[in-house]
């Protein structure tokens, strides 16, 4: 798996309206997260992403927050612990879902307060 930023715009956006976006920002409100946002591929000549990650300041805070296809949770952890390894912040992330919860607690996030999730630095 590679992480990159955006290689083709129309296959992000496929990806993007192929999910339940119903909890996500607008698309186009993702793209504006600039190099806060990665995208990860299955290897480095796939132009098709297996997901993304992006991050979001709030309070002087930083939310990490992010979509990807079914069936892909290896690759979601990796992608969340690598990003988070980069930063060398404390990561915060907030989410209802169980399966994102799941995803969160393997890739080292621990419950925070209500929904909210935190990845100590």
């Amino acid at each position: 798996m590679i992480i990159d930023h955006i290689r083709d715009l129309k296959e992000l956006e496929k990806l993007y309206n192929n999910i339940d976006h119903s909890n996500l920002p607008k698309l186009e409100d993702i793209i504006k997260c600039g190099d806060y946002l990665f995208v990860f591929y299955p290897d480095n000549v796939s132009n098709i992403p297996l997901g993304a990650i992006y991050i979001e300041e709030k309070d002087k805070e930083y939310f990490l927050n992010g979509f990807s296809k079914r069936s892909n949770l290896e690759n979601v952890i990796i992608a969340i612990e690598t990003v988070c390894n980069a930063f060398k912040k404390n990561m915060y992330s907030q989410t209802p879902f169980k399966h994102a919860r799941y995803a969160l607690a393997q890739a080292g996030f621990e419950h925070y307060k209500d929904d909210i999730y935190i990845r100590k630095a």
